[in-house]
């Protein structure tokens, strides 16, 4: 299967203070003037890197995952700062700055396309809550990538691997997700995305046939008796055509007309065609030459 990336693997590249860009270079920095201390900028410049930075490193596998990751870390930490501060008005522009901070990265880096999403409360951002997210953006990283590996269910092997984890990964969050409902629609964190999400399960599990080697013998075993079956079917068809039918008529006329021929032209028939032409009479009256009749035998 795909290199999986787990979350904290991700978050200590999230968490990392190198390679930062100047402070003063933040996007929207002149609003805040004197509204957003140190520890604010440094959030917009990791956010700034992290997302030119770190994001591109997982374009090709599990780029969904890490751009729910970014949104996660970022609202972990915004719910942080709030849970360290009493001013509501700061949390404010806090949220305001590095949501203007991500606008301008979708604009500026289209190529990367990682949307902001929907904000997740903090009493919903729980150790269990998480794991349940990790499991289903797991799956809908592995279900995206088995989808574009169409060859996978010919190797009986691979196919069999993900054929047990889509089940045993359905069955857990079934069973987890079943108090994460509101009516008969699932929300978070079994609903992560239009196209991550437990009310979609058909797209995300998606049903898998695997075909092994000793199953598929039998079935090209088959088709080769067909074919002989067919050839010798049209070969029989085609003797009884001969023997009985118009085309076995219409041969066996050419036959004795050739043989007749052959027999009319024989080897004395120079001999005949010599004495024909000799068989000749002038009529003096009409100058013209007749031809006797001279009887072939048949």
């Amino acid at each position: 299967m795909e290199k999986n990336i787990s979350r904290n693997d991700i978050y200590k590249e999230f968490d990392s203070k190198e390679n930062l860009p100047d402070y003063t270079s933040l996007p929207g920095i002149n609003k805040f003037t004197g509204k957003i201390n140190d520890r604010g900028k440094q959030l917009g410049a990791q956010l700034i890197r992290n997302y030119k930075s770190v994001l591109p490193k997982y374009k090709d596998y599990s780029f969904n995952k890490c751009c729910r990751y970014l949104n996660t870390w970022l609202e972990e930490k915004i719910n942080t700062y709030s849970s360290e501060t009493e001013n509501i008005g700061y949390i404010m522009y806090i949220r305001v700055f590095v949501n203007g901070i991500w606008e301008d990265m979708l604009t500026s880096y289209p190529n990367i396309n990682c949307a902001r999403q929907e904000p997740i409360t903090a009493p919903r951002i729980t150790e269990e809550n998480k794991n349940i997210e990790d499991e289903l953006l797991n799956v809908c990283d592995i279900s995206e990538y088995y989808k574009e590996k169409a060859d996978i269910h010919n190797n009986f092997n691979k196919c069999s691997q993900y054929h047990e984890y889509f089940n045993n990964r359905k069955d857990y969050l079934s069973k987890k997700c079943t108090k994460h409902k509101t009516g008969d629609k699932y929300i978070y964190p079994c609903h992560i995305s239009d196209n991550c999400t437990m009310n979609n399960m058909n797209e995300i599990f998606p049903l898998i046939n695997c075909v092994s080697y000793s199953e598929s013998k039998p079935l090209v075993v088959k088709n080769v008796f067909l074919v002989f079956i067919t050839f010798f079917a049209v070969f029989v068809i085609f003797l009884l055509l001969y023997k009985h039918g118009a085309l076995g008529i219409a041969l066996s006329k050419n036959k004795l007309r050739s043989e007749k021929i052959k027999y009319i032209f024989r080897d004395d028939t120079p001999e005949l065609l010599e004495r024909f032409t000799e068989s000749e009479f002038e009529d003096s009256d009409v100058n013209n030459f007749y031809v006797t009749y001279q009887h072939f035998p048949s």
